[in-house]
């Protein structure tokens, strides 16, 4: 396959992904995928777009979920492929969600018809991983954020978070924060 193609090839997908896509499209007869694992040489020609080659940009890293297999794109059947009505993504989101699938707009606010395996992210210290520290942080403010994210040596992180997160309000707002500035960490 060249670069400029997508691949719908779903067997390409992460097995355990592969599952929640599955069962994500038997609950959602209104999209189909248009793209699903892409290959690190698709990643850099799209990463290009805008950039070394004319067009718009396309995509903001070279790291993308959909190179490891744990990211769909999607989009609508009949006449309008990206609706502009929020409310048609909105139900699809929350059909995702049920399915353990997180939307590229929930995650950043654009990217609409972006999903990715919920747990993708998991780049944050285990001790954030524990039942009581999750009940503990259902809400929380900035400051605890902060504070906590000092604790835990990832202070940058949880900053350079911000800046793609700007009102985190709870415990996966908090640990989603602290993935996403390491990711700006490494990617910067």
């Amino acid at each position: 396959m060249n670069v400029t193609s997508t691949d719908r090839d779903l067997s390409k997908l992460n097995i355990d992904f592969k599952e929640k896509v599955d069962l994500f499209l038997s609950k959602c007869k209104s999209v189909f995928v248009t793209e699903g694992f892409r290959s690190k040489e698709r990643q850099k020609y799209l990463y290009s777009k805008g950039r070394t080659i004319a067009g718009s940009k396309v995509t903001w890293t070279l790291d993308s979920m959909h190179c490891k297999g744990l990211a769909i794109d999607i989009g609508f059947l009949g006449a309008e492929l990206y609706p502009k009505d929020y409310n048609k993504w909105r139900e699809v989101f929350d059909i995702a969600a049920e399915c353990g699938i997180d939307s590229g707009y929930d995650l950043w606010g654009r990217d609409l018809p972006h999903l990715q395996n919920n747990d993708s992210y998991n780049l944050i210290p285990d001790i954030m991983q524990n039942e009581q520290l999750i009940q503990d942080y259902k809400e929380m403010t900035i400051q605890e954020m902060s504070d906590q994210a000092k604790e835990w040596d990832c202070l940058k992180d949880f900053r350079n978070g911000l800046k793609i997160l700007k009102k985190p309000l709870n415990y996966k707002d908090f640990r989603n924060c602290i993935a996403y500035g390491r990711i700006l960490g490494i990617n910067t």
